[in-house]
């Protein structure tokens, strides 16, 4: 797969990139992310996500959208100091736009 800015899948970005991605306190952020044209196998991965102002570490977002068979979303290594909420997604066809909600406890 490929992560991608801006909803646009024609302006590919590297995981780098994605690492480089800031999301203000009580704001929201896009992370896109599909699989490659023509290639028949679905996407799959993970990102950390990291509060910037203590460098702790919140957790880790896992994903699973295979061309076919189960897709998954997951919260990984959550830091007891922040709660991480993952909503449900289908269990057949692409995981789609979802919202991960991060409070600081």
């Amino acid at each position: 797969g490929k992560f991608y800015a801006n909803d646009d899948k024609d302006d590919e970005i590297s995981p780098e990139q994605v690492n480089d991605i800031l999301i203000p306190e009580s704001a929201t952020g896009d992370i896109y992310s599909c699989g490659r044209q023509g290639a028949p196998i679905g996407t799959q991965g993970s990102f950390d996500l990291v509060d910037k102002d203590n460098f702790q570490k919140i957790c880790t977002i896992n994903w699973s959208s295979p061309y076919s068979g189960g897709s998954y979303l997951s919260a990984s290594d959550v830091n007891n100091n922040y709660r991480v909420g993952i909503p449900a997604v289908r269990a057949n066809g692409p995981v789609g736009f979802v919202d991960i909600s991060v409070e600081e406890l």
